[in-house]
């Protein structure tokens, strides 16, 4: 409906939909490691509650990994130079700056500068891919997360920190 001068009104109708199928994360025994449990501490900055959630219920079941959360980007690249994570994982489209920027200033920071950083974006075409891998992401996750790969793709990242302390 509209009124020249006063606004207009929008409705849309859908359909009802059966409810979304429950996400099981990996059980706990995947998460260890040939040489134990990979471990550490791992900052998200996200600002989708659904992501969260799923990253979350992941971390439950995980529990040698402590998780920090933002859901913007400048209070996450706060988190970062406080906490100093062993693991970033970092949306591109947030509500207050781009990753991008989230990650030139971690890349930036000589308190934040080597600490893995993987995105987990959407936006997965291979060229983002490369230009973000040459701009120092460390690895790229496309949503929607698949589980294995994501549980995957942080125990590599936090056992090669492990493996790095350990030198």
């Amino acid at each position: 409906e509209s009124v020249v001068g006063q606004g207009s009104g929008f409705w849309v109708d859908l359909p009802a939909a059966d409810a979304p199928k429950e996400v099981r994360p990996e059980p706990a025994d995947t998460l260890s490691t040939s040489a134990g449990r990979a471990g550490g501490t791992v900052l998200y900055i996200e600002d989708k509650a659904s992501n969260l959630r799923l990253v979350e219920r992941i971390f439950q079941r995980w529990p040698d990994v402590t998780l920090l959360t933002a859901t913007e980007g400048a209070p996450g690249f706060d988190l970062a130079c406080k906490h100093k994570p062993d693991l970033i994982l970092l949306d591109l489209h947030l509500p207050d700056v781009h990753g991008e920027k989230v990650l030139q200033w971690l890349r930036d920071n000589p308190r934040t500068e080597r600490i893995p950083v993987v995105v987990v974006s959407a936006d997965a075409t291979p060229q983002e891919v490369r230009r973000l891998m040459g701009l120092g992401a460390s690895n790229y996750i496309t949503k929607p997360i698949d589980v294995k790969q994501f549980i995957g793709v942080v125990k590599d990242a936090l056992k090669a920190k492990e493996t790095a302390n350990a030198r």
